[in-house]
């Protein structure tokens, strides 16, 4: 049997090891866990805990342990759901949002070195790779 579950892993954890360092070394106060939950909350304007916690299929409270934080950083702040006061909108604040553009230069900088050497191609064939591998896995949990 294929050992690809060992490899994506060992991949995961050598680019975050790798983004963490880049991110520290420029000065970034965000580990690269942070920066994707800013990533998130950029691309969505309208967006809860609760949907940040199904993008990232972690359970509520972890997700709610790291929005706490970045709002203890003052990088997000919480705005009540004028419809259902039991849930917030999760804003980035002027601070986060600064903190977030100079992560995004960072982590594209990293992407690229991590690139190197790696033909498009190569990468047509790994996204399509890891989609079917991710169509499979929602179908086996769907199930």
């Amino acid at each position: 049997m294929y050992n690809i579950d060992k490899d994506m892993a060992q991949t995961r954890r050598l680019i975050i090891s790798v983004m963490s360092k880049a991110f520290q070394e420029n000065g970034i106060i965000i580990s690269p866990e942070q920066f994707i939950i800013l990533k998130i909350i950029d691309a969505n304007d309208d967006i809860i805990q609760q949907d940040i916690a199904v993008f990232l299929q972690k359970d509520k409270s972890a997700v709610m342990r790291m929005v706490n934080k970045l709002q203890g950083m003052k990088l997000l702040a919480r705005v009540p759901n004028e419809n259902d006061k039991r849930k917030y909108h999760v804003l980035i604040t002027k601070q986060g949002l600064h903190e977030f553009e100079k992560a995004e230069m960072i982590h594209t900088e990293v992407l690229s070195k991590l690139m190197i050497n790696v033909q498009k191609d190569e990468i047509e064939i790994m996204q399509n790779l890891l989609g079917k591998i991710q169509t499979n896995a929602k179908e086996i949990l769907n199930s």
